[in-house]
C-alpha cells in the first residue's frame, strides 16, 4: 500500500514535467493586446515613465547598493516573487514614496506590407521554426508605498504576470524634498514568464498564410 501511495504522489508531482510531451501549441492572434505598443514606436523611456507616474521631471539612476530581485524564469505566472532591497542606502529616510512599475512585453510578427507563410505538414510545424518577431511593450503601476517618519528599506511582493512573455520591474524612489531628483531602480535581467504548453505570437497585420486556424503542434 505504501508503494502504491508513493507511486501516486510521484505521478502527480511529475505531471508538469511531462505535460508538454505531446507537443506545444503555437497560437497566432490578430492585433496587439490591450495597451501594448511596438517597442520601436512606444514612448516608454525612463524620463516619460517618471513624468507619467510621479509628475516630476528630474531623475537619476539609483545607487548600486539598491537592487531588485526577481526570478529569471517565472514558472507560475499567477504568483511571481519580487523584492526591492534598499538596506544599504545611507539616505533611505529621505525617501517618502516608492512607486513600483512592471514593464511587460510580448512577441509580435509584423505582416504589414509583406506576405508571410507558416510552413507546416498536417498542422505540424518544425521544432526549429524561427520567426522574425519584435517586442511590444506596456508598463503599469502595480504598487505604491508611502512612508511617514521612517522609510522601509526592504519591500517584498507577489506579482501576477498572466498574458505576458517577459517582464521587468522598475522602482521609482521619490524623495520627500520635491527639489531632489527621483531615483530609478531597474531589474537588471528580465523575467521570462513560462507559458506552459502554449506559445502566443501576436500579428500586427494580415494573418500569415497557413495560420487560418491559429495553432500548430511541434
Amino acid at each position: 500500500m505504501r508503494k502504491l501511495i508513493l507511486g501516486v504522489f510521484c505521478l502527480l508531482f511529475s505531471m508538469p514535467v511531462f505535460s508538454c510531451s505531446m507537443g506545444v501549441t503555437l497560437t497566432f492572434k490578430e492585433g496587439l493586446p490591450g495597451s501594448y505598443e511596438i517597442e520601436s514606436e512606444a514612448d516608454n523611456n525612463i524620463a516619460s515613465l517618471v513624468k507619467k507616474y510621479t509628475q516630476r521631471d528630474d531623475w537619476v539612476n539609483a545607487d548600486t547598493a539598491l537592487f531588485i530581485k526577481a526570478p529569471s524564469v517565472a514558472e507560475n505566472s499567477y504568483v511571481v516573487p519580487v523584492s526591492i532591497d534598499m538596506t544599504k542606502e545611507s539616505n533611505i529616510d529621505e525617501i517618502g514614496q516608492v512607486v513600483v512599475l512592471v514593464e511587460k512585453s510580448v512577441a509580435v510578427l509584423r505582416t504589414r506590407g509583406q506576405e508571410i507563410e507558416i510552413p507546416h505538414r498536417n498542422r505540424q510545424v518544425p521544432i526549429n521554426l524561427k520567426l522574425n518577431t519584435v517586442n511590444a511593450l506596456t508598463t503599469e503601476k502595480v504598487a505604491s508605498y508611502r512612508f511617514h517618519d521612517k522609510a522601509v528599506s526592504y519591500l517584498s511582493m507577489r506579482l501576477k504576470l498572466i498574458g505576458t512573455q517577459k517582464a521587468r520591474v522598475i522602482a521609482l524612489l521619490l524623495p520627500r524634498n520635491n527639489t531632489q531628483p527621483v531615483k530609478v531602480m531597474s531589474q537588471e535581467q528580465v523575467t521570462r514568464v513560462h507559458g506552459g504548453c502554449e506559445h502566443v505570437i501576436y500579428v500586427d497585420g494580415p494573418m500569415p498564410a497557413g495560420a487560418e486556424q491559429g495553432y500548430y503542434y511541434f
